[in-house]
């Protein structure tokens, strides 16, 4: 990717600014590979867009977000309103995402005008891996068998109901009420156990 360092371009107080896959940085500013990452992925969704439209886009959602932050989430602070909105286009979003490797709910849950700061990207990145590192890692025997007779269980009743349905039966006032419990309580002892880790044995990589 081109950078071009100067002192122009972006204007004070900004870092970088990627125009038309031409990054501009200002001088004194280093920029990290995440930062690298990011504007690559700027220039991806520019030329999906053509350029232009994603230019016109950009701006159009930067100016909603900007109305969202003033009437919706009542800002005080006029001067952080710009860069709050800023943080939320979905360009931006999808930059973060595609960068860190996180699910987008992830981002949606936390962003809500901008609001998501650099530590608490931090922490959710820590928290997910932690959660892959359990996924991932070996579990207790005890556990394994509460998955196997839990996930059988709700295959079960999950294979019982969709028979049922297909066969054009008329099933069970009692086994309406119930078949949901007998699907969703294995099949959270299932999800629970499989994150559950054995101590002894490090996580598969």
């Amino acid at each position: 990717m081109k950078t071009i360092y100067n002192k122009f371009i972006p204007i004070s107080g900004y870092k970088a600014i990627n125009l038309f896959g031409i990054l501009f940085v200002r001088s004194g500013k280093k920029m990290k590979e995440s930062d690298l990452n990011h504007e690559k992925i700027h220039t991806a969704q520019m030329k999906e867009l053509l350029y232009i439209f994603f230019y016109l886009i950009y701006v159009f959602e930067w100016l909603i977000r900007i109305l969202i932050c003033l009437f919706k989430h009542n800002y005080t602070k006029l001067s952080e309103v710009p860069h709050k909105a800023y943080k939320a286009i979905f360009f931006e979003k999808e930059a973060m995402i595609m960068n860190m490797n996180l699910p987008i709910w992830i981002i949606e849950k936390f962003t809500q005008c901008g609001n998501l700061k650099i530590r608490d990207m931090k922490k959710i990145k820590l928290y997910w891996a932690q959660l892959k590192a359990r996924w991932k890692a070996d579990m207790p025997k005890v556990f394994k068998r509460i998955l196997f007779i839990g996930s059988g269980i709700s295959g079960l009743a999950i294979a019982i109901h969709v028979s049922l349905m297909s066969a054009g039966a008329m099933e069970p006032e009692w086994w309406v009420n119930s078949y949901p419990y007998v699907i969703a309580f294995p099949a959270g002892m299932a999800f629970v156990s499989k994150f559950t880790r054995d101590r002894d044995k490090k996580p598969k990589e």
